[in-house]
């Protein structure tokens, strides 16, 4: 869970949560109605597939608003999370290596088709994008300059069309995007540690009925995608990852 600027307006929707180190407001974070499941992935890092518990912590909404002191780092903030959940919910949890299925996300033979991020205003210099369509500050009205919301920050946007666009992203949290359009283990094997822009047009599929969403579509699948549009491949493995076990988790007696 990222969490987002905090708009203008009281929040009001279901599972918004603003605020933070990295935002406009980073000296406060306000969660309305968000998951149990979706804060405690959040302050320990890890992705959904590795976090074991109890089945009520994913329909377990609270209200959350925390005072963070001028100057803290992610990780800091992420640690007051994590007493936070300890105090109020008396979390306990271990850490073991399990064994899984997963796709690793590498470079594919043709090499990366992917330009570095550069501090522009809308759209990276050398960005990848659709074949036959521009990058720029107005020339996409759902691509790179769209995702770039604010200077500096990362940020993946995606359709359920089969469009997805990013800005100074991460590529673990490219593989992590691509493993939610998959719901597949994806993991970032790529090597690179820089940021990146891109825009990617795949084939949707529908994760519950294991098909496509659009019958007959001309769109690469999002494995063709990734290699054609990007220069990434994926590569099926099995391997063992470690995962975060609940212990101990109980509902607070005040919301």
């Amino acid at each position: 869970m990222r969490t987002a600027q905090c708009p203008d307006k009281p929040l009001r929707a279901t599972g918004i949560a603003c605020g933070g180190p990295g935002t406009s407001d980073p000296e406060r974070y306000t969660g309305h109605s968000v998951l149990l499941k979706s804060v405690i992935l959040r302050a320990f890092g890890v992705q959904a597939f590795q976090l074991i518990g109890p089945d009520w912590i994913t329909t377990a909404r609270y209200d959350i608003t925390a005072v963070i002191p001028p100057g803290s780092t992610q990780e800091q903030f992420n640690q007051m999370m994590r007493g936070m959940l300890e105090d109020r919910f008396k979390l306990q949890v271990h850490r073991e290596m399990r064994k899984f299925s997963a796709y690793n996300l590498v470079l594919a033979k043709g090499g990366l088709k992917l330009k570095e991020s550069i501090a522009t205003d809308g759209c990276s210099r050398g960005a990848a994008s659709v074949q036959g369509k521009t990058c720029g500050p107005r020339a996409e009205g759902f691509g790179i300059a769209s995702a770039a919301s604010r200077e500096g920050e990362g940020r993946i946007m995606t359709s359920p069309t089969g469009l997805m666009a990013g800005k100074n992203v991460r590529m673990d949290w490219l593989a992590s995007a691509a493993g939610q359009q998959t719901g597949e283990i994806v993991l970032d094997k790529t090597g690179l540690a820089g940021t990146y822009d891109f825009r990617m047009e795949f084939s949707p599929v529908n994760l519950r009925a294991h098909f496509p969403s659009v019958e007959d579509s001309p769109l690469p699948s999002i494995s063709e995608a990734l290699q054609q549009q990007l220069g990434l491949r994926l590569e099926r493995v099995k391997t063992m990852i470690e995962v975060m076990v609940i212990d101990r988790v109980e509902k607070p007696t005040e919301n």
